[in-house]
């Protein structure tokens, strides 16, 4: 490839979201500092951090091509338990790079295909696969060239997609390994690829015949190691990093300084206490206070945890908010669902309650039968279905299941008074709209803070955290006191970039009685 080529494509290969160039892996691995905690990580700078979103975002789309100008090469792409690998930077003057990089694309676009399947009965296939575990993983790899000879080994793991029984996992809620269910059975599909994804560019660049994800991990273990390993994802897939990096670092004993994370809209994962320090794992959390998403999967996340508390200016430019009187009041009415959210446990509750009214206040016809109920909405209509029962029976279903979840991960049953207050509470919502709308409210409650970006539009909470608000984030970790649930331990300051030394430090919390766990009552 020609040097004006090179060059002409380096310049190109920007961020389509933040504007960050592609190929700066430097602004990834900036010094060690003590951060407000007095835990030593290492920085996470501004360029880090929209890097990270880039990587993130294109875990969801799978579109290589901006990073392949930027200097990555051997891109591997996993959807559920096929595995696309291999794929280099091509040099498009040879016929047969020309020949390979058609069928690259080629492969590219069945995994993006399959990540949105249409196919009625692959779509049934893939739902019963999920009935005794979850397999599907979504994530992309690559390396890229750093200088003295070293690499950078990036994995992006992909979110919930858009088919229904992508959501399967998220709603595993148990516990297997002390983590969310759900999350580490996705994450386990992943290591099992460990062996198989391979990196044939690099192997060339270092005499070897092959070179596989497994063998750089081995490398990695070493003090000598020429690989540095980032890591990025958004929702359910900064949930998998975080499992990852665990594995990475209790199973595989890899140092801790020869990686970084960063996650977006993150849900907590750790299930129970570890005998290593989660917050001192090298990951970085960036959050939406007004997304619910952060607040639930497990019992806590790893590493430190940036907030950003929105205000209406950023409410109004970053959730596209419908100014209808009729969809404000029914917004006003869904938060009041969402009210009682704060951690797992709570949501649990709160869903049980929400389900035992509607089954309660509406017919079988109102739920799923009229084109104001449920099941008008595709997705849960595929979801009944598949269930092959009524739908009160389906709701019951629902309600012992989120039951039986609560005592696995509290050791005990939910609280009966807890549940009548809160049925009390959504009783007049329930009965004052159809659940359709009501459904349309709480989701414009979930999604727009939840999102990472939408569409065309550059739009989203997250992209705009990370573009307009980085300055405004606050830290916390999660601490223990005792045999309680875990807590979010607050600093005073905002996160400072390209250093702490100025930052106050954040003086131990005293706390004067332990929260009770689940739901607390408003008075």
């Amino acid at each position: 490839m020609s040097q004006a080529k090179n060059d002409r494509d380096y310049s190109q290969s920007k961020g389509e979201m933040t504007g960050v160039q592609l190929d700066a892996t430097s602004a990834l691995f900036a010094p060690f500092a003590d951060d407000v905690f007095g835990i030593r990580r290492r920085v996470l700078t501004e360029d880090g951090m929209k890097l990270s979103l880039e990587l993130a975002r294109m875990a969801y789309t799978f579109d290589v091509e901006p990073w392949m100008r930027a200097g990555w090469t051997d891109f591997s792409v996993q959807v559920d338990n096929s595995l696309t690998t291999g794929l280099k930077t091509r040099d498009e003057e040879r016929l047969s790079d020309r020949i390979a990089s058609v069928v690259g694309n080629l492969r590219l676009a069945l995994a993006r295909r399959a990540m949105k399947e249409h196919n009625p009965l692959a779509q049934v296939t893939g739902a019963l696969r999920q009935r005794e575990e979850s397999d599907t993983i979504k994530a992309v790899t690559m390396v890229k060239p750093a200088e003295d000879g070293r690499f950078v080994l990036a994995i992006g793991f992909m979110g919930t997609g858009s088919r229904f029984y992508d959501w399967f996992s998220n709603f595993r809620v148990g516990t297997e390994g002390g983590f969310h269910k759900g999350f580490y059975q996705l994450t386990q599909q992943f290591i099992k690829n460990e062996a198989e994804i391979i990196f044939p560019d690099t192997a060339e660049a270092l005499g070897l015949s092959k070179l596989t994800l497994a063998d750089i991990l081995t490398e990695m273990r070493g003090e000598n190691s020429r690989f540095s390993l980032w890591m990025a994802g958004h929702s359910q897939g900064a949930a998998v990093m975080q499992v990852y990096c665990h594995h990475l670092l209790n199973q595989l004993q890899l140092p801790p300084e020869a990686m970084i994370g960063c996650g977006f809209a993150s849900p907590t994962v750790s299930a129970a206490p570890m005998e290593s320090d989660g917050a001192a794992y090298p990951l970085y959390h960036v959050l939406n206070a007004e997304d619910v998403i952060p607040r639930m999967g497990a019992m806590r996340h790893f590493g430190l945890c940036l907030q950003y508390t929105p205000n209406a200016a950023f409410r109004s430019a970053a959730y596209d908010w419908s100014k209808s009187a009729a969809l404000v009041d029914a917004r006003r009415k869904a938060q009041l669902l969402t009210l009682y959210i704060t951690d797992t446990l709570s949501f649990l509750q709160s869903f049980s309650a929400l389900l035992l009214v509607i089954r309660e206040e509406k017919s079988e016809e109102a739920i799923f039968g009229s084109a104001e109920g449920i099941a008008s909405i595709a997705p849960v209509e595929k979801m009944i279905s598949l269930a092959g029962r009524k739908a009160r029976d389906t709701l019951k279903s629902m309600i012992a299941y989120m039951g039986k979840t609560y005592e696995e991960i509290n050791k005990q049953p939910m609280d009966e008074a807890l549940t009548a207050f809160l049925m009390e509470r959504y009783r007049p919502i329930v009965k004052s709209m159809p659940l359709k709308r009501l459904l349309g409210a709480l989701y414009d409650q979930l999604y727009p803070p939840h999102s990472l970006y939408r569409g065309k539009s550059m739009n989203g909470a997250y992209l705009r955290i990370v573009n307009e608000q980085q300055l405004k984030l606050r830290p916390f970790i999660w601490q223990f006191q005792g045999a309680q649930a875990p807590y979010r331990h607050y600093a005073r300051d905002y996160y400072r970039f390209g250093g702490s030394a100025r930052v106050r430090r954040a003086k131990p919390r005293t706390r004067l009685a332990p929260r009770r766990r689940g739901v607390r009552k408003a008075r």
